[in-house]
């Protein structure tokens, strides 16, 4: 029985509560951004006067801060289909957007992490290196902002593969 403050939808989504969930999602998404870019700027504007402009790949923390960026962004293009994977997404409306919401948050954080990570190894190293795989990290994130589409798509392919 759908009550005055929701509304169903064919999926059995209560599409009030979505949007809610979906709008607070988003605000705490918007609050990592902002945090990782207000860190990254301070970052910046502390090593700019002292920085090098030529890639230091022969200093092992500037190194490591391209491996930990490169395997944290990879992970954040392929964690929702594991994640899809290792426990489908459930029948019920509000279960199904608290997985969603976990997915983001994990998946935030496995780019925040490497994020900061380089703005360290930018304050140390003084390198242009580490700084540009940390506004690669800021890019990544603001791509990955949660959607309703990513939603829908993650909750059909869970109605498809219980058809197969």
């Amino acid at each position: 029985m759908i009550g005055p403050t929701q509304t169903g939808n064919s999926d059995g989504i209560e599409t009030v509560q979505m949007s809610r969930r979906m709008t607070t999602l988003k605000t705490i998404h918007f609050a990592l951004v902002a945090g990782v870019l207000m860190f990254s700027g301070v970052v910046i504007l502390q090593s700019y006067g002292k920085m090098t402009f030529a890639p230091a790949f022969q200093n092992p923390m500037v190194f490591v801060a391209a491996i930990v960026t490169a395997s944290g962004i990879g992970v954040s293009f392929l964690i929702a289909g594991l994640f899809a994977k290792a426990s489908p997404m459930p029948a019920d409306g509000a279960a199904a957007i608290q997985k969603y919401q976990t997915l983001c948050l994990v998946r935030a954080a496995t780019i925040e992490g490497p994020a900061l990570f380089s703005a360290v190894v930018t304050l140390i190293t003084a390198n242009i290196l580490p700084a540009g795989l940390l506004v690669l990290c800021v890019v990544t994130l603001i791509i990955h902002c949660p959607s309703e589409g990513e939603f829908k798509r993650l909750t059909s392919q869970r109605i498809s593969q219980q058809r197969d």
